[in-house]
């Protein structure tokens, strides 16, 4: 599956997964965030979209609100999060699509899709774990999974100190087929 693979892959690189990297790396326009990302999104949004023949996903870059003098998120940075996911899983949803969010400070990729009912548990694909989707509490989420972008030293990103998200929006056209081109 395509998506699992653009993620991030296992822990030990295949020959498969480290050609689909250099592809992803190649297809991004800036040389700055080639440097800065493993898995740069708009390289990973234009191999998604070569790939599926047509154009499935929008990134999202949300700011990562500030946290308390402990480190932990503040109850308005709780709120942004739950919100941040909750549009990653709503657009999931509605497309039949996962989205794709930037974990772990940036250093990886999970596809998420979707919240459980009670809004305590994101159920995602983790390409690191098991080849099958797993339910992330809520309390684990937030402080492990989903850390605002960090850049290498030396390598700064647009992203920096912020949330990612490749969300797929809706697509025109008969069985997800390609949209229609504009005139």
């Amino acid at each position: 599956m395509l998506m699992a693979l653009a993620a991030s892959g296992p822990r030990r690189p295949t020959p498969g997964m480290r050609s689909l990297q250099a592809e992803i790396r190649r297809r991004e326009p800036s040389r700055r965030e080639r440097r800065a990302w493993i898995s740069p999104p708009e390289g990973l949004r234009r191999t998604l979209a070569a790939h599926l023949g047509f154009d499935a996903y929008e990134i999202v870059v949300v700011p990562a609100p500030a946290r308390d003098d402990t480190g932990r998120p503040t109850t308005a940075g709780r709120r942004a999060a739950r919100a941040f996911t909750a549009r990653a899983a709503a657009a999931a949803r509605a497309t039949g699509r996962p989205a794709l969010v930037a974990v772990h400070r940036g250093r990886h990729w999970v596809a998420v899709f979707g919240l459980a009912p009670d809004g305590r548990s994101v159920t995602v694909l983790d390409p690191t774990g098991p080849a099958r989707r797993t339910t992330v509490r809520w309390g684990r989420w937030l402080p492990n999974y989903l850390t605002p972008v960090t850049p290498a030293p030396g390598r700064p990103t647009a992203a920096a100190g912020g949330w990612v998200a490749l969300v797929p929006t809706p697509v025109r056209g008969a069985m997800g087929g390609p949209r229609p081109a504009s005139a």
